[in-house]
């Protein structure tokens, strides 16, 4: 099932509970992040109706801050943006992620997913 062939309501049923989760694990595991959602009104355990209720974060605040959830002995691969804008954005990655993340040597001509990580 691709969520993408869903309707705006079956994503939110399917990814909100997803996506709860992942925020509530870097809430906990990034002190800075847990900040951020602070300031921003964003309460531990709360629960929203639409995945528009989840807290969105500027790119800028990727390029300014360093966000992660990961120990420094678990980052095994660190994935930097162009910086077209003047500033690199950073994305911290463990095994699990690296490998999930990594294109098979056939990617340029397929269209198969690609999960990204959430830096933080």
């Amino acid at each position: 099932m691709s969520v993408f062939n869903l309707s705006q309501e079956e994503r939110d049923r399917v990814l909100l509970p997803e996506l709860e989760a992942v925020t509530a694990h870097h809430r906990t595991a990034c002190p800075p992040y847990a900040r951020v959602l602070d300031a921003l009104g964003h309460r531990p355990g709360a629960s929203g109706v639409s995945v528009a209720d989840l807290p969105w974060l500027p790119i800028g605040l990727l390029r300014e801050r360093e966000l992660t959830s990961l120990a420094p002995g678990r980052v095994v691969r660190t994935l930097t943006s162009s910086g077209t804008s003047g500033r690199s954005t950073r994305v911290a990655l463990d095994a699990a992620a690296a490998t999930a993340s990594a294109m098979p040597p056939s990617a340029h001509c397929s269209r198969r997913p690609v999960r990204a990580a959430f830096p933080c």
